[in-house]
């Protein structure tokens, strides 16, 4: 599991630094967990990413201590306040004798680091991919 964080928040940034989010655990803006997954003959790179929501004025929630938010990675979903995004399986083809993903027509060299990233409640419809 890794988190990415930020120092201060924009609710902390004028704080002394004992009193703002910088002194009790930073701001989380993600928390990624990976994982291997068998599938057919190959092995899946698998990620969840757990990232804070948005508001329905599409402001971003602040995931910041100093606010009373817990764990990024203990967050219920589908509350609102935090959004998962989940790896988009690739599927064997025994004609390649490969694992592969649909990157909707573009160049893509095989590598067992692409990966297509989609939120939970819509896993047909990617947020974010790396192909190399």
């Amino acid at each position: 599991t890794w988190r990415l964080v930020q120092e201060r928040c924009s609710a902390c940034q004028y704080l002394s630094p004992s009193r703002s989010c910088a002194a009790h655990g930073k701001q989380q803006m993600a928390v990624i967990k990976h994982k291997q997954h068998v599938v057919g003959e190959g092995i899946s790179n698998i990620m969840e990413v757990i990232i804070p929501g948005l508001y329905q004025d599409d402001t971003c929630v602040v995931w910041c201590p100093m606010l009373g938010m817990g764990d990024l990675a203990d967050a219920e979903a589908g509350n609102g306040e935090s959004q998962t995004l989940i790896t988009r399986k690739p599927v064997w083809n025994e004609q390649v004798q490969s694992l592969v993903l649909d990157f909707k027509g573009r160049n893509i060299v095989s590598s067992a680091k692409n990966f297509q990233l989609a939120l939970r409640q819509k896993p047909q419809h990617v947020i974010c991919q790396y192909g190399k």
